[in-house]
């Protein structure tokens, strides 16, 4: 991503986190660990996470189709109750409202440039979004990998 796109996106963090959590807080809790109460405090520490993989970016060495993370493809998650699908699902929204309006109509750079910016930025949030829910995918009692979602699976007691 080039250095003013990043300036940018960096001055408008604020905006993006107060957008982020009203999206957020609107959408139903899968679980109680889903409550938008617990997962607001997460938001600084993954937007460090965000702005730190932009800077080390593979497309600041590669083209960004090589990373690996497609932009279509959703995070794994056997059972779909994780509390950070809607919270990163919430976080993708809020970029490209923040990023559509207030970065793109910037006419120091080019359309192609604003765009490949726009996907790389998807990229990264999903690469960042992927690592989160497997860890906890990793941890969650209802682990089997089976096709039963959680919340029919038994309890493990």
């Amino acid at each position: 991503m080039q250095d003013g796109l990043m300036r940018a996106l960096l001055t408008h963090r604020p905006t993006l986190r107060q957008r982020w959590e009203s999206l957020l807080r609107a959408q139903p809790p899968t679980s109680p660990l889903a409550n938008p109460d617990a997962l607001v405090f997460l938001m600084e520490w993954t937007l460090d996470r965000l702005f730190e993989d932009l800077r080390n970016a593979p497309s600041r060495r590669r083209p960004a189709a090589r990373t690996g993370v497609a932009l279509s493809e959703p995070p794994p998650c056997p059972c779909g109750l994780n509390p950070l699908i809607a919270y990163f699902q919430t976080a993708e929204k809020a970029l490209e409202e923040i990023y559509c309006p207030d970065i793109l109509a910037t006419d120091r750079f080019t359309t192609l440039e604003r765009e490949a910016a726009l996907m790389e930025l998807k990229l990264v949030l999903r690469g960042v979004a992927r690592r989160e829910i497997e860890s906890f995918c990793a941890v969650c009692l209802h682990s089997n990998r089976s096709a039963t979602p959680c919340s029919a699976a038994p309890c493990a007691r």
